[in-house]
């Protein structure tokens, strides 16, 4: 289903967040053809040796009209298995399928709407005397996960609409076999995740060579998990929601210099709000070399399992420490009990980031020499005291 990747270099981050500092990778899905088509494929791997485990795919893609230039359905998915491998702490065994349909409605000329639904589920597997030692019980775990969307795309004239919604949910199933029984019982803990993410985004044009894109967005994050900080045996639910506005304003100055600013403010419901500004420059200086620079910043808010209270998390950790305001016991076999209530009073630390790209030649097609710097920022909300880390690339 997809048609092509694209790749844009440069900070992104007024309009898609921190994660976008550097830049965003667009994957860009077919559009719905104007009559039916698809295609389907298989294949398989033989192994040499048969204990390291053959495995096979198959997957296919079908699309078309249903009211020609009205309405338009695509439909996509994928089997995988994979065997075992009887070498211990090899490749569990794997069994994946996904599935994909999608609806898409031309309401008018250049206004479209598309309705998405679809479900994954990925199931890996331990056996005793293969991947795990002969005397261990067998165990497989499942990982489920639904999602929904639904987005606008609209044009009014030199103006552009952009709206979308989305929500998915996922859920994790531990199984091990009981050795009286012979049969597989479900672990007492199943963590449910779910996400659902609003955007919007607006562009219009000021006047000549100036385009303005206004924004925001509205992300709330929900988690259903027996708390094992707590031991009370009792699923709890935690939910933290993040909201953000965004505007950006790209001038072209000349037919060969661009000056792109912006600026963003994220609101969450822990650590409150943050304004993370950018400044972009790309100046041609003559045909075929470009020169591109400037200067983002962002805010990223530690996620949901690391600041709900009480939370418990499996880490590497083995010592009794109090990092970024949380406060963590080792109570054995790598498990560190974290308790997310203050550690003197002090909550785990939101990363305030920095990206500085002094200049980029671009010349030709295929040719780049790109410096770079970057750094983050961890500071504790309280004291004030705080980490910094830099470094660099080119």
């Amino acid at each position: 289903a997809i048609e092509r990747i694209e790749v844009v270099r440069g900070p992104m981050s007024s309009l898609y967040g921190s994660d976008a500092m550097g830049g965003v990778i667009n994957i860009i899905t077919r559009k719905i053809p104007d009559r039916w088509g698809g295609s389907l494929g298989f294949d398989y791997t033989l192994q040499e040796h048969g204990r390291y485990g053959d495995n096979y795919q198959g997957q296919f893609y079908l699309a078309g009209p249903v009211a020609s230039d009205t309405l338009g359905v695509q439909m996509w998915g994928r089997r995988y298995n994979r065997e075992e491998t009887s070498i211990l702490n090899g490749l569990n065994g794997a069994k994946d399928y996904d599935l994909t349909g999608r609806v898409a409605v031309r309401l008018a000329p250049g206004h479209e709407m598309v309705l998405e639904a679809g479900t994954q589920r990925v199931r890996r597997e331990n056996s005793g005397g293969k991947t795990l030692a002969a005397t261990a019980a067998d165990t497989y775990n499942t990982n489920d996960r639904d999602h929904y969307a639904a987005w606008y795309d609209g044009s009014f004239g030199d103006k552009k609409l952009w709206l979308s919604i989305q929500q998915e949910e996922t859920q994790r199933y531990i199984y091990s076999r009981n050795a009286a029984s012979g049969a597989f019982v479900a672990g007492t803990r199943a963590p449910n995740v779910r996400n659902r993410v609003a955007d919007l985004r607006f562009s219009m044009p000021l006047f000549t060579g100036n385009t303005l894109v206004v924004g925001g967005q509205w992300n709330n994050t929900r988690l259903i998990d027996q708390n094992p900080g707590a031991r009370t045996g009792l699923d709890e639910r935690f939910s933290i929601t993040q909201k953000a506005v965004f505007v950006e304003d790209e001038f072209y100055v000349t037919d060969r210099l661009s000056l792109t600013g912006g600026v963003r403010l994220d609101d969450h419901d822990i650590y409150g709000s943050h304004w993370t500004p950018r400044a972009y420059v790309v100046w041609e200086a003559i045909d075929g070399l470009v020169l591109k620079g400037g200067v983002t910043t962002g805010f990223r808010a530690p996620e949901i399992r690391q600041i709900a209270p009480g939370y418990a998390y499996t880490t590497a950790q083995s010592a009794r420490s109090c990092d970024f305001g949380h406060l963590g016991e080792h109570v054995g076999n790598g498990l560190v009990v974290v308790d997310g209530r203050p550690c003197e009073e002090r909550r785990s630390a939101p990363i305030r980031e920095w990206r500085y790209e002094p200049w980029r030649f671009e010349w030709g097609s295929d040719r780049l020499l790109e410096p770079e710097f970057f750094g983050h920022r961890v500071r504790d909300r309280q004291s004030g005291d705080g980490a910094t880390g830099i470094g660099g690339s080119a």
